[in-house]
């Protein structure tokens, strides 16, 4: 099979990626073979007409072995006579009991010799012959170097070969008979549901059924490996997911354990210590300067004019008193008169005073008058005096 490339080398070599695609897609079949060979074609037939004569030689081998063999139950028997205890004899008779492939052949002695004898020697011959024509080095193996054309066509001169033409319907049809029992076996293996004396129709078919089976193993193998090469991407993608995420928990866990955050709580922890000391350090200063400023004099002369504006205050707020009182003896009420004045040029619908306050007001402003007309003469006076 080709071999997979990892996903993250294809990321980061599009131009390799490009390549890899176009070999396994194009140029390349999924076993490595190349789709553009103008001789694969012929070497393939040539292939398969080679695996059919190797498998029918295999068959016609094996069956004529088959003859041959000893009885099931024969073999049974003396492996349970040959072996000590009720184990041994368990096992033999449980390997008797499972269904075999091909039914027991008919004992050796219903045959007669000569045909034993044929189908004693028949195989290796076979097999012989096989080698030779399937071998193209005279290397093949030691025993079919040694023997030669001559030494073939005198083995086939003599006896029991001489009487082969004689039993060979008979050779035949045993022969049949153990490949029919052999294909009724695949069948029944390859078509375990179907009922066992239907069997004979499927023996047609097998050479398709396992053509597919064995193509559908390809394919399968095909796909495991996809899937398996996918799986491990998926896994190395995970892994790095993973160390990402571990890389950024220990970054994290640094950043709020680590030596750095350690340094800045410790540092923070430093400033606030300053930044108290400075504070105490200010109130202490301020408390220095109120000692330097407001001396013990200072604040008794402060806390004695202190005293002094209350009193004046309070002599004020008498004299303010008297006055309103002279006023209210001229008959102007002074609350009303600072009423008025806050809602002059309001239209209140009541009297804004008394004809007294009225006379006492015009009486003021007529003195203002006239003071101020007495100013101007004495300064015409002044003038004229300095001229």
């Amino acid at each position: 099979m080709i071999p997979p490339v990892e996903e993250a080398v294809l990321r980061n070599n599009p131009d390799f990626a490009t390549l890899y695609t176009t070999l396994t897609t194009v140029i390349l079949n999924p076993d490595g073979s190349t789709k553009t060979d103008p001789g694969a074609k012929e070497r393939a037939n040539e292939a398969r007409n080679s695996r059919l004569r190797a498998a029918k030689n295999h068959l016609l081998v094996q069956a004529i072995t088959a003859t041959t063999a000893p009885p099931p139950a024969e073999a049974a028997s003396t492996a349970a006579d040959g072996k000590v205890g009720s184990a041994a004899a368990r096992r033999a008779a449980r390997a008797t009991s499972r269904p075999a492939l091909v039914p027991p052949p008919k004992p050796s002695t219903e045959l007669p010799p000569d045909l034993m004898d044929l189908l004693m020697l028949l195989p290796p011959l076979m097999q012989l012959a096989n080698t030779q024509a399937s071998s193209s080095s005279s290397s093949s193996s030691s025993f079919s170097s040694s023997l030669s054309a001559e030494d073939v066509d005198l083995l086939l001169s003599s006896p029991p070969f001489t009487s082969l033409p004689e039993h060979l319907p008979r050779l035949a049809g045993l022969v049949s008979e153990n490949l029919q029992a052999a294909a009724r076996g695949l069948a029944r293996v390859a078509n375990p549901a179907t009922n066992p004396s239907y069997l004979h129709r499927a023996v047609p078919g097998l050479p398709a059924q396992v053509a597919a089976l064995q193509q559908a193993i390809v394919d399968t193998r095909i796909k495991l490996a996809a899937a398996r090469h996918s799986t491990a991407t998926a896994l190395l993608d995970l892994l790095d997911q993973q160390a990402t995420a571990l890389s950024s928990f220990i970054r994290t866990l640094e950043a709020k354990h680590g030596p750095v955050a350690r340094s800045l709580e410790l540092r923070a922890a430093e400033m606030a210590l300053d930044a108290q000391s400075a504070e105490v350090d200010a109130n202490a200063s301020l408390a220095a300067a109120q000692r330097a400023v407001y001396t013990p004099e200072a604040t008794a002369a402060l806390r004695n004019y202190a005293s002094h504006l209350r009193d004046s205050k309070m002599r004020l707020e008498e004299m303010l008193r008297e006055r309103k009182a002279l006023l209210k003896d001229y008959g102007i009420d002074a609350d009303a008169l600072d009423g008025d004045d806050k809602d002059e040029g309001e239209d209140t619908g009541r009297p804004k005073g008394g004809d007294k306050a009225r006379t006492m007001r015009e009486m003021a402003r007529v003195y203002r008058e006239m003071s101020q007309q007495v100013e101007g003469v004495k300064g015409d006076l002044a003038r004229l005096q300095h001229r």
